[in-house]
């Protein structure tokens, strides 16, 4: 899932549009009030069934479905999987995904739950696990790719948006795949991270906010 050098020239040429000198910023494209007027209950759960079987996702389903689940009962973004961490990390990557299996029944959209579920299943010698591996890569682009289109993120008025702290760096790490990443900041309440792509001269500083 090394798709950094494409992602690396958008981020780029945002940049480069992105005047100096403008202080004004414009209005959201993600908020809390967009998604409840735009997304309905139905559409949220249309998308979800897609989303959950692994099919490409259009831009308005993969926003629904993202920034939708934060809308949902019951949803936390504070919440921590310290089994299924202890699971994975001592190597037995069948049972975790197993019990990720379980965890994604309520939080459908955690990334770092997706991330650990396409590592055990692309790995895992049972079939029934490792045919599950295209379809967690599935989500996890369907999600990121939401993310990437939610903001610049190069810019302080036009920061990337997540519906949980720990999307930052599986989103940052994982996905954008900086060569380096230099430091990490609290900028206007924003998280800030302050990287170096090998094929540009420049640092790039992206902002991610919490929906």
């Amino acid at each position: 899932m090394r798709i950094k050098t494409l992602i690396a020239t958008a981020l780029i040429a945002a940049i480069a549009i992105i005047s100096p000198t403008s202080t004004s910023a414009a209005a959201p494209k993600i908020s809390r009030d967009k998604i409840s007027s735009t997304v309905s209950k139905t559409s949220y759960l249309n998308a979800l069934k897609l989303f959950q079987a692994g099919k490409p996702l259009s831009a308005t389903d993969g926003v629904a479905v993202y920034y939708g689940s934060a809308m949902q009962p019951g949803f936390n973004s504070a919440k921590k999987y310290t089994d299924i961490e202890a699971t994975y990390s001592s190597g037995a990557t069948d049972k975790a995904f197993k019990m990720i299996q379980q965890a994604l029944e309520s939080d459908p959209t955690n990334l770092s739950l997706l991330f650990k579920a396409y590592a055990s299943a692309a790995v895992s010698k049972d079939p029934a696990i490792n045919a599950n591996a295209p379809i967690m890569k599935q989500r996890i682009l369907s999600l990121c790719d939401a993310i990437m289109d939610s903001a610049s993120g190069v810019d302080v008025s036009a920061p990337f948006v997540v519906v949980r702290p720990s999307d930052i760096e599986e989103f940052l790490y994982k996905y954008i795949q900086p060569d380096e990443v230099m430091g990490k900041a609290t900028v206007s309440g924003m998280t800030a991270y302050k990287v170096k792509y090998a094929d540009h001269t420049d640092p790039i500083i992206f902002y991610f906010t919490t929906f």
